[in-house]
């Protein structure tokens, strides 16, 4: 491991999330032994009350060298996703922090890139980064404005879903400072992450930069009770809610659909492997009508099949699927 000339620790607290994800953690904290993990001030285990002991499995699993950098925080009890990840902007005592996804891996160069940009431009308030593996390509280029962070998705047709990750941001603390509270008060919106910035730039006090570099690699969960498409759409969709000054009511349906993630076909998909978690099917028709709603008949025609499947337990959509070839569309 090479320091490529940077005798000083960064000013960059790493920070973890995790529940239950025993093999993912120690997986994702491996993968920086090939970084100049030395570098980073500190890395903070968000324990959500996992069923296992995190200290003791860190601490056989990692270097002792790696481990003594290590803080471990376990909550009293589980206070679910979205409260552990804004646990993280309490937790990092540092001017930097990098929230990263227990499920995630970081590339090689990840700290060189990010000790590059930090310490090139100290005044900007969160960098985001590609992830090449989910087809996330971001541009080089600076906003300060809301409305030009909702053009940059318009204008340039970028992957929407890059803003749902979590793992590729890395946050300027102290400018953010005075928009942190947003992300607890808006805790629900399950995007709260980021709120922060985006009131920064609708109050036009800082400006951001999105990079074209990647410093992690998405990985699906091994635990699919984890993740609920259903509830993180719902979620979304309430930042119509948040009170943006700066936005008209275009804009903020424009906003709204940034984070759309998924085509519809895929969700169609998700909902069809994932029966078993679906309770209310008339939250599957909101989902529908709040974000998807297309004109085609033939995806009206589908949805209306995987939604009385779920409702009335008949295998309509399935029969249907293989010869629509759906999931290739």
């Amino acid at each position: 491991m090479e320091n490529n000339g940077y005798n000083n620790m960064l000013d960059l607290t790493v920070v973890v999330p995790t529940y239950n994800r025993r093999v993912e953690l120690v997986r994702l904290l491996k993968s920086f032994l090939k970084t100049d993990y030395l570098l980073i001030n500190e890395f903070i285990i968000s324990d959500n009350h996992s069923s296992y002991d995190v200290y003791e499995t860190l601490k056989e699993e990692l270097p002792t060298v790696f481990f003594e950098k290590c803080r471990i925080v376990v909550n009293n009890c589980n206070i679910g996703g979205q409260g552990n990840i804004n646990n993280c902007f309490l937790l990092a005592k540092t001017r930097w922090m990098w929230m990263i996804g227990d499920d995630d891996i970081v590339t090689e160069s990840s700290i060189d890139i990010i000790l590059r940009d930090i310490s090139s431009d100290p005044e900007c308030a969160w960098f985001k980064y590609s992830t090449s593996n989910i087809d996330a390509l971001e541009e080089d280029c600076s906003m300060n404005t809301l409305h030009g962070f909702i053009d940059y998705y318009f204008k340039e047709k970028r992957h929407a879903g890059n803003l749902v990750f979590m793992s590729n941001n890395i946050y300027n603390l102290h400018k953010l400072a005075p928009y942190i509270h947003y992300a607890f008060d808006y805790s629900y919106t399950f995007v709260s992450q980021i709120i922060p910035p985006l009131m920064g730039l609708d109050d036009r006090q800082i400006y951001v930069k999105y990079r074209s570099e990647s410093i992690c690699r998405y990985s699906i969960p091994a635990n699919e009770e984890q993740w609920n498409c259903v509830k993180v759409f719902l979620g979304t969709a309430t930042i119509e809610n948040i009170p943006f000054v700066s936005l008209n009511l275009l804009e903020f349906r424009k906003l709204k659909n940034i984070f759309i993630f998924w085509p519809m076909n895929s969700f169609v998909l998700w909902i069809e492997k994932n029966e078993h978690k679906i309770r209310r099917t008339d939250l599957l028709k909101k989902v529908y009508n709040t974000f998807y709603c297309p004109t085609r008949l033939r995806d009206r025609i589908i949805f209306a099949l995987i939604y009385f499947q779920i409702k009335y337990k008949i295998r309509i959509f399935t029969f249907f699927k293989n010869v629509w070839k759906y999931n290739k569309h």
